[in-house]
């Protein structure tokens, strides 16, 4: 089960540091991972829509209205990273600041969100600790080359991160009714 010092711990044994025990500890190793951990793990969980990330909501329907172009407010909870749909796609709206405005009366979103380090699969734990020791070469040991070593290391993790992410979403069938045959001549 991982936690953000473990996370950090595992980055840094891997650029040959040493490991932390907390992000308040007197040390350069903790005060960078401190300074440097949340925004980096924010950036790796928006870069995709991670299946174990996603949650879906109702969303409160807002007493004011926009000013013009929607007839409806709706509120994002706060707990959001970012907003991947709405129910019906069908549908047009616009996302402001932490609002989704729309002519629905009611709107069921797919939210991220940061589920927390305990609840986060290994696959993203590992793409999480290649990041940080990508960060870290650079700015704890000014170590280029482990810069680069870690930043290969850390793509090829997101690539296979992506595809077994993606593998706990079932595949769709075609309607095969949807296909027209055209006959073709030379």
């Amino acid at each position: 089960m991982a936690t953000d010092i473990s996370i950090c711990s595992s980055a840094l044994v891997l650029i040959g540091a040493d490991e932390i025990t907390s992000f308040s500890d007197e040390t350069r190793e903790a005060k960078l991972c401190s300074l440097l951990y949340e925004t980096t793990k924010d950036a790796l969980l928006e870069m995709y829509p991670w299946r174990f990330s996603l949650g879906q909501v109702v969303l409160a329907k807002l007493a004011a209205t926009p000013e013009y172009g929607f007839t409806n407010a709706f509120q994002v909870p706060p707990q959001a990273m970012r907003v991947i749909g709405v129910d019906n796609t069908a549908i047009s709206y616009e996302i402001h600041e932490d609002m989704i405005f729309s002519d629905l009366d009611t709107m069921k979103a797919t939210i991220q969100i940061d589920p927390g380090e305990t609840d986060y699969p290994s696959y993203f734990v590992r793409a999480l600790e290649f990041k940080m020791a990508e960060i870290l070469a650079i700015s704890l040991m000014g170590d280029e080359s482990k810069q680069k070593i870690f930043e290969r290391a850390g793509l090829r993790q997101m690539q296979s991160a992506r595809s077994i992410d993606s593998q706990s979403q079932p595949t769709l069938a075609f309607d095969d009714g949807n296909f027209l045959l055209t006959n073709v001549r030379n």
